[in-house]
């Protein structure tokens, strides 16, 4: 607090003058009149503390303990035995866990660049043939509706060999379409297990290019005497069925008498049946009368004059390069048309509703 250097007058602030004496309070001195101090309480000091001892160890004015030297041996330790696991198969490890992603996205990152891929799984049947010998063509005995082109009748020797159970159905077709090695044929009556149709001898031959180069197996069309000698499967007679045939045999259209059989019954169904809806022959082998005309390797001569004799395709002094023989008939001809002799021809390049083809190989030596 503040007070007049003259009257004592407590101001209680500075000013320039005394409100009560008047006078001037230049240079005078501000006294601070302060509070009395209290004193600050002493707390109670604690018990002095006792002394730590020092360690024995950390006296080195101490003797250092002696250790006295072993008087007898030491124990030895017993060995323990080996653990012998039980008899029997021995237990697995433990598998490591494989993370596969990286490699499915290496795969998949190259099926990618290369526009994707295309596995084609072989579940053909193939039957084998036996070799063996047999008369080919329209034999003296069996004269009846004999055509031109079937004579001379000549014996074949033929080789042993694999021939397709059935024809070529369009599930397999449309693989090799799928993959871009064979053209697309239109599904006239459905798809799947029905034979394929509307292929010409020119389209056999990229279908079987196709196939080998994607089973690496050597697959062909059979040749004329190989598949004459399959169809007639160890008969002589004019149908693998014996001297007649009837529908429920074969897919045909009984439309015309053949000599010697019961009368023809007007049944046609008028297009192809599923592969193996009839009755197989003595060799397992599935339409091979009736149902499709089937293409063959060999080129088309007039008659079997100068044929081989071995059963291999006959390929040279064609009476038509340009057409190929056709075997078996198909739903469009008659009983006639089905005979194990019946032969027929067409241009390669020509195409039907009654046209197919099955595959054959060779067998290894």
């Amino acid at each position: 607090m503040l007070s007049c250097r003259h009257c004592d007058a407590r101001l209680g602030w500075a000013v320039k003058y005394c409100p009560y004496c008047g006078k001037s309070q230049a240079r005078a001195e501000v006294v601070e009149v302060a509070p009395p101090l209290e004193p600050i309480p002493i707390p109670a000091q604690p018990r002095p503390a006792k002394p730590i001892e020092p360690r024995l160890e950390d006296d080195w004015s101490q003797p250092l303990p002696t250790v006295e030297p072993a008087t007898e041996p030491v124990a030895s330790v017993a060995p323990v035995a080996p653990v012998v696991p039980p008899p029997g198969r021995p237990p697995k490890a433990p598998r490591q866990r494989r993370d596969w992603w990286p490699a499915l996205f290496g795969v998949c990152l190259t099926a990618s660049a290369f526009g994707g891929w295309y596995r084609y799984r072989e579940t053909r049947t193939m039957i084998p043939i036996p070799a063996g010998s047999f008369i080919m063509g329209c034999a003296p005995s069996l004269g009846r509706g004999c055509n031109d082109s079937e004579t001379p009748a000549h014996r074949v020797d033929v080789a042993a060999f694999e021939l397709g159970r059935h024809e070529v159905t369009f599930a397999e077709w449309d693989a090799c379409a799928a993959a871009g090695g064979c053209p697309k044929k239109p599904n006239d009556w459905g798809s799947g297990q029905r034979p394929v149709i509307n292929v010409s001898w020119e389209d056999a031959q990229q279908y079987l290019a196709w196939l080998n180069g994607t089973t690496h197996k050597a697959y062909r069309l059979p040749t004329e005497a190989e598949w004459e000698y399959a169809a007639r499967a160890g008969t002589t007679t004019a149908f693998s069925t014996g001297d007649c045939i009837a529908p429920r045999q074969a897919n045909y259209h009984d439309k015309a008498d053949h000599p010697g059989c019961p009368t023809k019954t007007g049944v046609s169904l008028g297009k192809t049946r599923p592969v193996g809806s009839y009755p197989a022959n003595p060799w397992g082998l599935r339409d091979m009368l009736g149902n499709v005309q089937e293409w063959v390797q060999d080129c088309w001569h007039e008659d079997y004059r100068g044929a081989p004799t071995d059963g291999t395709a006959w390929r040279d002094a064609c009476s038509d390069p340009q057409r190929r023989v056709l075997r078996g008939g198909s739903w469009y001809n008659d009983a006639q048309s089905l005979r194990s002799a019946s032969r027929t021809r067409a241009l390669r390049t020509a195409g039907a509703s009654s046209f197919g083809f099955r595959v054959a190989r060779t067998l290894a030596p």
